[in-house]
This record gives structure tokens, sequence and C-alpha cells, in this order.
């Protein structure tokens, strides 16, 4: 009778050893020591067709991997803004704990320029402003001449030809 209670038992131990699941914890941390938030964790199993498991680090940097079977992984964890940092190649056959320490990415950026350009008309409270410094009629170079304003009231000229306030009942080109 106790022959063959024990060999079910240890049939089952066999069973779960060879099905064993651990867990892979860690945290994320950079050069300051201050833990990384939603850093990207992928595992990948060495040697099999599996598809990558990943995982998102917390506010805390920590991350954990839950009921992976043993074999051999490699963990590659990417911070935006710091290098990609690959783990060497291990064989998992308990729960095990992983720290990383990221370094920063230090990249060279082209220069920026901000480029601006008021409307040619506006419409304020008393008065619609026709801006011709920045409209596309000055930058032809052609002459005020093909303009003819007709029926204008109120000119009033800020630099010489260039910015022409007024109010315009109407107003067409030639």
């Amino acid at each position: 009778m106790k022959k063959p209670i024990s060999s079910t038992l240890l049939f089952f131990l066999v069973l779960f050893s060879v099905n064993a699941q651990n867990s892979i914890t860690g945290t994320i941390t950079d050069a300051y020591k201050i833990h990384l938030p939603f850093a990207n964790i992928i595992l990948h199993k060495q040697g099999g067709d599996e598809l990558p498991k990943g995982v998102i680090s917390d506010d805390d940097g920590a991350y954990v991997f839950e009921n992976i079977p043993n074999g051999n992984y490699q963990l590659e964890i990417s911070v935006l803004g710091f290098e990609i940092k690959k783990s060497e190649e291990f064989s998992l056959t308990g729960n095990t704990i992983f720290n990383f320490l990221l370094e920063e990415e230090a990249q060279a950026l082209n220069e920026v320029v901000v480029k601006s350009k008021r409307p040619v008309i506006k419409q304020t409270a008393e008065k619609l402003v026709v801006d011709l410094e920045n409209s596309e009629l000055i930058n032809t170079s052609l002459p005020f001449e093909f303009l003819s304003m007709e029926k204008l009231r109120n000119i009033w000229i800020s630099k010489p030809c260039y910015a022409i306030f007024l109010q315009i009942t109407y107003l067409k080109l030639k």
C-alpha cells in the first residue's frame, strides 16, 4: 500500500519539477540611483521560437515576470533617453532578481529655427489693418501701381509703402 502512494507522490513531484514556474524580479535605476518608471523589459527565451514576453516597470522602477518555466533567457531593458541594456544569457532554475543600472544616452541635436508670420489682414475693433510688408504682393517686387483702390477712407501709412492701415469698403486688383 505504501509503494503505490510513494510512486504517485514521486510522479507528481517529478511532474511539477519539470514544469517549474519561476519569477524574475528587479528594479531599474539610473546613475543617480533614481528609479526609472515605465521602462520596457523584454524577456527573450534562447533557442526557441517562442514570442518574447514583456512588462513595464512601475512608478518605483520595479518589474516582475511570473510563471516563467525553466530555461535559458536574456533580458533587454529600454527607456527613452537611456541606452538599451541587455543582460548576459542566464539559466533560470528558480526565482531570480536582476537589478539594472542604465546610462543616459547623449545625443547631439540640430539647431531649431522658429519662424512666424503675421496675418496680412487683421480686423481690430475700430479698423481693418492690411499689412503689405509680409504679404506675397510685396515679395514679388511689383510696384504699388498694381493696386486700384476705390472707395477708400481714412488711409494711414505706417512705414513708407509697406504697411497701410485703412478702412476698406472695396479693393480690387487691376
